[in-house]
């Protein structure tokens, strides 16, 4: 009967160890990283989600010096929704009026600009 029991706990134990382990980075939302494009200020990322669509994120450049190269996904959790782009030393009020600058798009209509503060937004799983 003892020998029964082990048996049982041993396969519930392994069980629940290679599920944990198959199932960790795949419940991790993520953004692939298709294009990056560079700002005075900020990095312009556009990606593609994991139901297809599209969407841009920014990233300041001075808190991505570290960061270099980047990795393949972006953390979709990680993504915040700002009105506010560092312009220089201080932060200007960009709302839904700024599209682009210098000719790179850094935003899709009517949404507020998405922007990633680290490193640890980033992930190659």
């Amino acid at each position: 009967m003892k020998f029964f029991i082990i048996i049982i706990v041993f396969f519930a134990a392994f069980s629940c160890a290679t599920n944990s382990k198959n199932s960790t980075h795949s419940r991790i939302a993520k953004q692939i990283i298709v294009r990056t494009d560079t700002l005075r200020e900020h990095y312009v990322f556009s990606t593609i989600k994991s139901n297809g669509d599209s969407d841009i994120v920014l990233a300041e450049r001075d808190t991505m010096k570290n960061c270099m190269p980047f990795k393949k996904y972006i953390i979709q959790d990680s993504i915040t929704t700002t009105t506010f782009l560092k312009s220089g030393s201080k932060y200007d009020i960009v709302g839904l009026y700024l599209k682009s600058i210098n000719d790179v798009k850094i935003r899709k209509d009517d949404e507020l600009i998405k922007i990633i503060w680290n490193c640890n937004c980033f992930t190659d799983k």
